[in-house]
Protein backbone atom coordinates (compact mmCIF):
# COMPACT_ATOMS: atom_id res chain seq x y z
CA UNK A 1 0.00 0.00 0.00
CA UNK A 2 1.27 3.45 -0.93
CA UNK A 3 0.58 6.55 1.12
CA UNK A 4 2.08 10.01 1.52
CA UNK A 5 4.18 9.77 4.66
CA UNK A 6 3.30 12.32 7.30
CA UNK A 7 3.00 12.33 11.06
CA UNK A 8 -0.77 11.96 10.76
CA UNK A 9 -0.82 9.11 8.21
CA UNK A 10 1.84 7.06 9.97
CA UNK A 11 0.29 7.61 13.41
CA UNK A 12 -3.06 6.39 12.10
CA UNK A 13 -1.66 3.03 10.99
CA UNK A 14 -2.56 -0.09 13.00
CA UNK A 15 -1.42 -3.71 12.74
CA UNK A 16 -4.33 -5.85 11.42
CA UNK A 17 -5.56 -8.66 13.60
CA UNK A 18 -3.65 -11.89 13.12
CA UNK A 19 -0.58 -10.16 11.68
CA UNK A 20 2.73 -9.15 13.26
CA UNK A 21 3.49 -6.14 11.09
CA UNK A 22 2.24 -3.85 8.37
CA UNK A 23 4.33 -2.25 5.62
CA UNK A 24 3.54 0.84 3.54
CA UNK A 25 5.46 2.70 0.81
CA UNK A 26 5.93 6.45 0.50
CA UNK A 27 4.49 8.16 -2.57
CA UNK A 28 7.07 10.94 -2.48
CA UNK A 29 10.35 9.03 -2.07
CA UNK A 30 10.50 5.93 -4.34
CA UNK A 31 11.72 2.90 -2.42
CA UNK A 32 11.10 4.35 1.04
CA UNK A 33 9.16 1.90 3.22
CA UNK A 34 7.70 2.18 6.68
CA UNK A 35 7.14 -1.00 8.69
CA UNK A 36 5.03 -0.90 11.81
CA UNK A 37 5.70 -3.58 14.41
CA UNK A 38 4.69 -4.08 18.02
CA UNK A 39 8.00 -2.48 19.04
CA UNK A 40 7.49 0.63 16.88
CA UNK A 41 7.82 1.88 13.33
CA UNK A 42 10.96 1.55 11.19
CA UNK A 43 12.08 3.09 7.90
CA UNK A 44 13.88 1.07 5.21
CA UNK A 45 14.97 1.51 1.59
CA UNK A 46 13.89 -1.23 -0.85
CA UNK A 47 15.77 -1.47 -4.12
CA UNK A 48 16.61 -3.85 -6.95
CA UNK A 49 20.20 -4.76 -7.86
CA UNK A 50 21.23 -7.35 -10.44
CA UNK A 51 17.62 -8.51 -10.67
CA UNK A 52 17.29 -9.15 -6.94
CA UNK A 53 15.14 -7.30 -4.45
CA UNK A 54 17.03 -6.06 -1.40
CA UNK A 55 16.35 -3.90 1.62
CA UNK A 56 18.55 -1.58 3.65
CA UNK A 57 17.44 -0.44 7.12
CA UNK A 58 17.40 3.33 7.69
CA UNK A 59 16.22 3.81 11.25
CA UNK A 60 13.40 3.99 13.78
CA UNK A 61 10.74 6.66 13.46
CA UNK A 62 11.05 9.02 16.40
CA UNK A 63 14.81 8.68 16.41
CA UNK A 64 14.88 10.00 12.85
CA UNK A 65 12.19 12.10 11.19
CA UNK A 66 10.29 11.45 7.97
CA UNK A 67 12.38 14.16 6.29
CA UNK A 68 15.58 12.44 7.48
CA UNK A 69 14.35 9.12 6.11
CA UNK A 70 13.58 10.66 2.70
CA UNK A 71 17.02 12.28 2.49
CA UNK A 72 18.71 8.99 3.37
CA UNK A 73 16.54 7.17 0.84
CA UNK A 74 17.68 9.57 -1.90
CA UNK A 75 21.32 9.11 -0.86
CA UNK A 76 21.00 5.32 -1.05
CA UNK A 77 19.23 5.53 -4.41
CA UNK A 78 22.19 7.48 -5.79
CA UNK A 79 24.65 4.85 -4.58
CA UNK A 80 22.57 2.08 -6.21
CA UNK A 81 22.57 3.99 -9.48
CA UNK A 82 26.41 3.96 -9.28
CA UNK A 83 26.40 0.17 -8.92
CA UNK A 84 26.98 0.09 -5.18
CA UNK A 85 25.12 -2.21 -2.81
CA UNK A 86 23.92 -0.39 0.35
CA UNK A 87 23.03 -3.68 2.02
CA UNK A 88 26.54 -5.04 1.60
CA UNK A 89 28.07 -1.80 2.80
CA UNK A 90 25.91 -1.90 5.92
CA UNK A 91 26.97 -5.48 6.56
CA UNK A 92 30.63 -4.49 6.27
CA UNK A 93 30.08 -1.63 8.71
CA UNK A 94 28.57 -4.02 11.22
CA UNK A 95 31.56 -6.35 10.85
CA UNK A 96 34.08 -3.55 11.30
CA UNK A 97 36.23 -4.11 14.44
CA UNK A 98 36.99 -1.51 17.07
CA UNK A 99 40.34 0.22 16.96
CA UNK A 100 41.37 -1.69 20.07
CA UNK A 101 40.44 -5.06 18.51
CA UNK A 102 42.22 -4.32 15.26
CA UNK A 103 45.39 -2.86 16.80
CA UNK A 104 45.77 -5.66 19.36
CA UNK A 105 44.87 -8.67 17.22
CA UNK A 106 46.11 -7.64 13.77
CA UNK A 107 48.39 -4.63 13.72
CA UNK A 108 50.68 -5.42 16.68
CA UNK A 109 51.48 -9.00 15.56
CA UNK A 110 52.41 -7.55 12.16
CA UNK A 111 54.50 -4.76 13.68
CA UNK A 112 56.39 -7.18 15.92
CA UNK A 113 57.51 -9.09 12.83
CA UNK A 114 58.05 -6.19 10.41
CA UNK A 115 59.10 -3.18 12.53
CA UNK A 116 62.02 -2.68 14.86
CA UNK A 117 60.00 0.03 16.59
CA UNK A 118 57.06 -2.25 17.47
CA UNK A 119 57.61 -1.68 21.20
CA UNK A 120 57.31 2.06 20.60
CA UNK A 121 54.08 1.54 18.65
CA UNK A 122 52.67 -0.57 21.48
CA UNK A 123 53.62 2.01 24.12
CA UNK A 124 52.04 4.90 22.21
CA UNK A 125 48.92 2.81 21.63
CA UNK A 126 48.45 1.94 25.30
CA UNK A 127 49.28 5.38 26.69
CA UNK A 128 47.69 7.68 24.11
CA UNK A 129 45.69 6.13 21.26
CA UNK A 130 43.72 3.42 23.07
CA UNK A 131 42.12 5.70 25.70
CA UNK A 132 40.71 7.94 22.96
CA UNK A 133 40.04 5.70 19.95
CA UNK A 134 40.04 2.18 21.46
CA UNK A 135 36.25 1.70 21.77
CA UNK A 136 35.40 3.28 18.40
CA UNK A 137 34.83 1.16 15.31
CA UNK A 138 37.51 1.85 12.74
CA UNK A 139 34.95 3.43 10.43
CA UNK A 140 33.67 5.64 13.25
CA UNK A 141 36.99 7.45 13.60
CA UNK A 142 36.62 10.84 11.95
CA UNK A 143 39.18 13.40 10.88
CA UNK A 144 37.77 15.92 13.36
CA UNK A 145 38.31 13.44 16.22
CA UNK A 146 41.97 13.07 15.23
CA UNK A 147 42.66 16.81 14.92
CA UNK A 148 41.02 17.42 18.31
CA UNK A 149 43.13 14.64 19.81
CA UNK A 150 46.34 16.18 18.46
CA UNK A 151 45.35 19.63 19.72
CA UNK A 152 44.69 18.27 23.21
CA UNK A 153 48.05 16.49 23.30
CA UNK A 154 49.81 19.69 22.26
CA UNK A 155 47.93 21.67 24.91
CA UNK A 156 48.96 19.06 27.49
CA UNK A 157 52.59 19.95 26.85
CA UNK A 158 53.74 17.11 24.63
CA UNK A 159 56.49 18.09 22.20
CA UNK A 160 55.68 18.30 18.47
CA UNK A 161 57.87 15.27 17.73
CA UNK A 162 55.92 13.18 20.25
CA UNK A 163 52.53 14.31 18.94
CA UNK A 164 53.68 13.63 15.38
CA UNK A 165 54.66 10.12 16.40
CA UNK A 166 51.13 9.51 17.66
CA UNK A 167 49.69 10.68 14.34
CA UNK A 168 52.12 8.62 12.28
CA UNK A 169 51.35 5.40 14.16
CA UNK A 170 47.60 6.02 13.92
CA UNK A 171 47.76 6.83 10.20
CA UNK A 172 50.02 3.89 9.40
CA UNK A 173 47.85 1.39 11.28
CA UNK A 174 44.68 2.63 9.54
CA UNK A 175 46.43 2.39 6.18
CA UNK A 176 47.20 -1.23 6.98
CA UNK A 177 43.52 -1.83 7.84
CA UNK A 178 42.56 -0.63 4.35
CA UNK A 179 45.39 -2.61 2.72
CA UNK A 180 44.32 -5.79 4.50
CA UNK A 181 40.68 -5.36 3.54
CA UNK A 182 39.33 -4.96 7.07
CA UNK A 183 35.49 -4.82 6.76
CA UNK A 184 34.11 -1.28 6.66
CA UNK A 185 37.49 0.41 6.02
CA UNK A 186 37.76 2.22 2.71
CA UNK A 187 39.01 5.68 3.72
CA UNK A 188 41.78 6.67 6.14
CA UNK A 189 40.54 9.60 8.26
CA UNK A 190 44.13 10.44 9.22
CA UNK A 191 45.15 10.99 5.60
CA UNK A 192 45.95 14.60 4.79
CA UNK A 193 46.45 15.68 8.39
CA UNK A 194 49.78 17.50 8.48
CA UNK A 195 52.37 16.84 11.12
CA UNK A 196 53.42 19.65 13.45
CA UNK A 197 56.53 21.67 12.73
CA UNK A 198 59.46 20.33 14.71
CA UNK A 199 62.52 22.21 15.85
CA UNK A 200 65.12 19.62 14.97
CA UNK A 201 68.16 21.85 15.29
CA UNK A 202 70.59 20.15 17.66
CA UNK A 203 71.96 22.69 20.14
CA UNK A 204 73.47 20.62 22.98
CA UNK A 205 77.17 19.94 22.63
CA UNK A 206 79.74 19.02 25.21
CA UNK A 207 82.39 21.73 25.63
CA UNK A 208 85.94 20.90 26.68
CA UNK A 209 85.31 22.53 30.08
CA UNK A 210 82.18 20.43 30.55
CA UNK A 211 84.10 17.34 29.46
CA UNK A 212 86.57 17.90 32.30
CA UNK A 213 83.74 18.15 34.84
CA UNK A 214 82.09 15.07 33.40
CA UNK A 215 85.37 13.15 33.52
CA UNK A 216 85.75 13.89 37.23
CA UNK A 217 82.18 12.74 37.91
CA UNK A 218 82.69 9.55 35.93
CA UNK A 219 85.90 8.73 37.78
CA UNK A 220 84.00 9.07 41.05
CA UNK A 221 81.12 6.85 39.88
CA UNK A 222 80.72 3.48 41.57
CA UNK A 223 79.67 1.87 38.31
CA UNK A 224 82.72 -0.02 36.99
CA UNK A 225 81.96 0.48 33.28
CA UNK A 226 80.20 3.84 33.10
CA UNK A 227 83.27 5.89 32.23
CA UNK A 228 84.23 3.46 29.47
CA UNK A 229 80.72 3.55 28.05
CA UNK A 230 80.55 7.36 27.97
CA UNK A 231 84.02 7.72 26.46
CA UNK A 232 83.24 5.07 23.86
CA UNK A 233 80.12 6.94 22.75
CA UNK A 234 82.00 10.23 22.64
CA UNK A 235 84.91 8.97 20.50
CA UNK A 236 82.87 6.80 18.10
CA UNK A 237 79.64 8.78 17.68
CA UNK A 238 77.75 5.50 18.09
CA UNK A 239 74.15 5.31 19.16
CA UNK A 240 73.47 4.17 22.71
CA UNK A 241 71.70 1.00 21.57
CA UNK A 242 74.52 0.12 19.19
CA UNK A 243 77.06 0.28 22.01
CA UNK A 244 74.90 -1.64 24.48
CA UNK A 245 74.46 -4.51 22.02
CA UNK A 246 78.07 -4.51 20.81
CA UNK A 247 79.99 -7.79 21.13
CA UNK A 248 83.71 -8.44 21.06
CA UNK A 249 83.16 -10.64 18.02
CA UNK A 250 82.04 -7.50 16.15
CA UNK A 251 85.32 -5.69 16.90
CA UNK A 252 88.38 -5.98 14.66
CA UNK A 253 91.12 -4.15 16.56
CA UNK A 254 93.79 -4.95 13.97
CA UNK A 255 91.82 -3.22 11.22
CA UNK A 256 90.26 -0.64 13.52
CA UNK A 257 86.69 -1.47 12.50
CA UNK A 258 83.54 -2.20 14.48
CA UNK A 259 80.75 -3.99 12.64
CA UNK A 260 77.24 -3.15 13.85
CA UNK A 261 75.14 -6.12 12.62
CA UNK A 262 71.81 -4.32 12.80
CA UNK A 263 71.93 -0.54 12.71
CA UNK A 264 68.98 1.84 12.88
CA UNK A 265 68.61 1.60 9.10
CA UNK A 266 67.93 -2.12 9.44
CA UNK A 267 71.23 -2.95 7.74
CA UNK A 268 74.73 -3.66 8.99
CA UNK A 269 77.17 -0.75 9.16
CA UNK A 270 80.86 -0.40 9.92
CA UNK A 271 82.24 2.15 12.36
CA UNK A 272 85.86 3.24 12.03
CA UNK A 273 87.71 3.06 15.34
CA UNK A 274 90.13 5.90 16.03
CA UNK A 275 93.22 5.46 18.20
CA UNK A 276 91.24 6.92 21.10
CA UNK A 277 88.45 4.38 20.56
CA UNK A 278 90.93 1.52 20.42
CA UNK A 279 92.64 2.72 23.60
CA UNK A 280 89.22 2.84 25.28
CA UNK A 281 88.45 -0.72 24.16
CA UNK A 282 91.80 -2.06 25.35
CA UNK A 283 91.26 -0.48 28.77
CA UNK A 284 87.70 -1.82 28.82
CA UNK A 285 88.85 -5.36 28.02
CA UNK A 286 91.45 -5.18 30.77
CA UNK A 287 88.80 -3.96 33.22
CA UNK A 288 86.44 -6.85 32.39
CA UNK A 289 89.29 -9.37 32.61
CA UNK A 290 90.10 -8.14 36.12
CA UNK A 291 86.57 -8.89 37.36
CA UNK A 292 86.18 -11.64 39.96
CA UNK A 293 82.95 -12.68 38.22
CA UNK A 294 83.57 -15.39 35.64
CA UNK A 295 80.36 -14.41 33.84
CA UNK A 296 81.80 -10.94 33.22
CA UNK A 297 85.15 -12.34 32.07
CA UNK A 298 83.51 -14.64 29.53
CA UNK A 299 80.73 -12.27 28.46
CA UNK A 300 80.47 -11.65 24.72
CA UNK A 301 79.35 -8.06 25.34
CA UNK A 302 81.61 -5.03 25.47
CA UNK A 303 79.56 -3.63 28.33
CA UNK A 304 78.23 -6.59 30.35
CA UNK A 305 76.25 -6.44 33.55
CA UNK A 306 78.74 -6.61 36.39
CA UNK A 307 76.45 -9.10 38.15
CA UNK A 308 75.27 -11.44 35.37
CA UNK A 309 77.54 -10.84 32.38
CA UNK A 310 74.49 -10.33 30.19
CA UNK A 311 73.63 -7.17 28.26
CA UNK A 312 73.66 -4.26 30.66
CA UNK A 313 70.30 -2.74 31.62
CA UNK A 314 68.91 0.08 33.72
CA UNK A 315 71.71 0.13 36.31
CA UNK A 316 73.94 2.06 33.91
CA UNK A 317 71.29 4.72 33.26
CA UNK A 318 70.74 5.35 36.96
CA UNK A 319 74.48 5.88 37.50
CA UNK A 320 74.67 8.09 34.39
CA UNK A 321 71.94 10.34 35.79
CA UNK A 322 73.86 10.59 39.07
CA UNK A 323 77.14 11.39 37.31
CA UNK A 324 75.78 14.11 35.05
CA UNK A 325 73.99 15.69 38.02
CA UNK A 326 77.22 15.72 40.00
CA UNK A 327 78.96 17.39 37.05
CA UNK A 328 76.24 20.04 36.85
CA UNK A 329 75.16 18.75 33.43
CA UNK A 330 71.63 17.55 34.12
CA UNK A 331 70.47 18.56 30.64
CA UNK A 332 73.15 16.43 28.94
CA UNK A 333 71.72 13.28 27.40
CA UNK A 334 73.68 10.23 26.29
CA UNK A 335 72.61 10.98 22.72
CA UNK A 336 74.22 14.41 23.05
CA UNK A 337 77.57 12.62 23.05
CA UNK A 338 76.82 11.63 19.46
CA UNK A 339 75.95 15.25 18.69
CA UNK A 340 79.25 16.34 20.25
CA UNK A 341 81.17 13.81 18.16
CA UNK A 342 79.61 15.19 14.98
CA UNK A 343 80.18 18.78 16.06
CA UNK A 344 83.85 18.13 16.75
CA UNK A 345 84.26 16.67 13.27
CA UNK A 346 82.54 19.53 11.48
CA UNK A 347 84.26 22.24 13.52
CA UNK A 348 87.61 20.77 12.56
CA UNK A 349 86.93 20.83 8.85
CA UNK A 350 85.69 17.28 8.21
CA UNK A 351 83.34 17.43 5.18
CA UNK A 352 79.67 16.69 5.82
CA UNK A 353 79.80 13.74 3.43
CA UNK A 354 82.43 12.08 5.59
CA UNK A 355 80.52 12.93 8.76
CA UNK A 356 77.46 11.29 7.20
CA UNK A 357 79.41 8.07 6.67
CA UNK A 358 80.89 8.11 10.17
CA UNK A 359 77.46 8.61 11.74
CA UNK A 360 75.79 6.01 9.53
CA UNK A 361 73.12 8.36 8.18
CA UNK A 362 71.25 7.24 5.09
CA UNK A 363 70.59 10.85 4.05
CA UNK A 364 72.89 13.87 4.07
CA UNK A 365 69.92 16.00 5.16
CA UNK A 366 69.98 14.20 8.53
CA UNK A 367 73.68 14.92 8.94
CA UNK A 368 73.09 18.62 8.30
CA UNK A 369 71.32 18.82 11.66
CA UNK A 370 74.72 18.20 13.26
CA UNK A 371 76.57 20.75 11.15
CA UNK A 372 77.01 23.17 14.04
CA UNK A 373 79.96 25.38 13.11
CA UNK A 374 81.71 27.56 15.63
CA UNK A 375 81.87 31.29 14.67
CA UNK A 376 85.68 31.05 14.43
CA UNK A 377 85.36 28.24 11.91
CA UNK A 378 82.87 30.24 9.86
CA UNK A 379 85.18 33.25 9.78
CA UNK A 380 88.15 31.09 8.78
CA UNK A 381 86.09 29.57 5.99
CA UNK A 382 84.87 32.96 4.80
CA UNK A 383 88.47 34.20 4.80
CA UNK A 384 89.33 31.71 2.09
CA UNK A 385 87.23 33.66 -0.39
CA UNK A 386 88.40 36.96 1.09
CA UNK A 387 92.05 36.04 0.60
CA UNK A 388 91.36 34.83 -2.92
CA UNK A 389 89.80 38.08 -4.10
CA UNK A 390 91.57 40.52 -1.79
CA UNK A 391 94.18 41.65 -4.29
CA UNK A 392 91.70 42.25 -7.08
CA UNK A 393 89.41 44.32 -4.84
CA UNK A 394 92.10 46.23 -3.04
CA UNK A 395 91.01 44.79 0.29
CA UNK A 396 93.26 43.51 3.04
CA UNK A 397 93.87 39.79 3.18
CA UNK A 398 91.46 37.91 5.39
CA UNK A 399 90.59 38.86 8.94
CA UNK A 400 92.81 39.81 11.77
CA UNK A 401 93.91 36.93 13.94
CA UNK A 402 92.65 38.95 16.88
CA UNK A 403 89.16 39.36 15.39
CA UNK A 404 86.45 38.33 17.77
CA UNK A 405 84.33 35.67 15.96
CA UNK A 406 81.01 37.30 16.73
CA UNK A 407 78.74 39.53 14.69
CA UNK A 408 80.38 41.82 12.18
CA UNK A 409 79.19 44.17 9.47
CA UNK A 410 80.54 45.53 6.22
CA UNK A 411 79.91 49.11 5.05
CA UNK A 412 77.96 49.43 1.81
CA UNK A 413 80.40 50.07 -1.05
CA UNK A 414 79.04 51.29 -4.39
CA UNK A 415 80.84 49.96 -7.41
CA UNK A 416 82.16 52.37 -10.04
CA UNK A 417 84.31 50.80 -12.76
CA UNK A 418 86.22 54.11 -13.16
CA UNK A 419 87.20 54.31 -9.50
CA UNK A 420 89.38 51.94 -7.51
CA UNK A 421 87.15 50.46 -4.78
CA UNK A 422 88.16 51.57 -1.30
CA UNK A 423 89.39 48.99 1.21
CA UNK A 424 86.40 47.91 3.29
CA UNK A 425 86.57 48.71 6.97
CA UNK A 426 85.38 45.76 9.03
CA UNK A 427 83.79 46.95 12.23
CA UNK A 428 83.08 44.24 14.82
CA UNK A 429 80.07 44.45 17.12
CA UNK A 430 80.85 43.70 20.75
Amino acid sequence: MKIAFSKATLSALAIPAGRRRITVTDTQAPGLEYELRATGGFFAYRYSLSGRQRSRAIGKWGVISIADARRKCLELARSVSLGEDPQKEEQLRRECPTFNQFFSSQYLPFAQMAKRSSSTDERYFKNHLKPVFGKLLLNQIEKSYITSFLQRKTADGFKPATVNRMLIILRYSLNKAIEWGVPGMTVNPAAGIKTLAENNKIERYLSTEEAERLKAALEASTHPLLKFFVVFLLVTGARRGEALGAKWSDIDLSRGVWRVPLAKSGKARHIVLSDSAIDCLLALREKCASSANSAVKSSPYLFPSWQTGKMITSSLYARWHAARKKAGLEDLRLHDLRHSFASALVNNGVPLFEVQKLLGHASISTTERYAHLQPRRLIESASVAGNYYAGALGARNGLSADADPQFFELPVVSFNPQVTPPSPNLRLKH
